[in-house]
């Protein structure tokens, strides 16, 4: 098992993507990401890269979730790319709480991998209000 942390955005409903757009374009909840779990490497997909140009630790790879490392984090943001995350230790849920038209889901039961909440906040954002955190850990 990989000591990183897995994060995502959903809406209120686990949509992740529409019509190949991603839901969130928010700089300042992928600071406040960065800011909590990226202190070492991040490894993210081409498509995510425009999100994290301002930050030097980021790795652009095919695999994000395959390619990290220990003490990293993966951000990953199609659906398609999850494969692999039973094997990461900590999953980062941000929900902005409103549904919005989506196509592809997060559909992982983390419940069933053997992830259990153990946590839960309320983030403030200038842009969306309130977020919801949720962070799962292995057990």
């Amino acid at each position: 098992m990989k000591n990183a942390v897995l994060a995502i955005v959903t809406d209120l409903e686990g949509g992740m993507i529409f019509n190949n757009r991603r839901q969130m374009k928010d700089i300042a909840l992928i600071e406040k990401i960065v800011s909590r779990f990226g202190e070492e490497r991040i490894y993210i997909s081409p498509f995510s890269a425009r999100l994290f140009a301002n930050f030097s630790n980021v790795t652009v790879c095919d695999d994000p979730i395959s390619s990290c490392t220990d003490g990293s984090l993966c951000f990953i943001e199609e659906p398609e790319l999850l494969s692999g995350a039973e094997d990461i230790e900590t999953v980062a849920i941000y929900n902005w709480g409103v549904e919005y038209p989506a196509d592809k889901y997060f559909t992982l039961d983390l419940r069933a991998l053997g992830f259990r909440k153990i946590s839960k906040e309320k983030l403030k954002t200038a842009a969306h209000g309130a977020i919801t955190l949720e962070v799962y850990k292995k057990i």
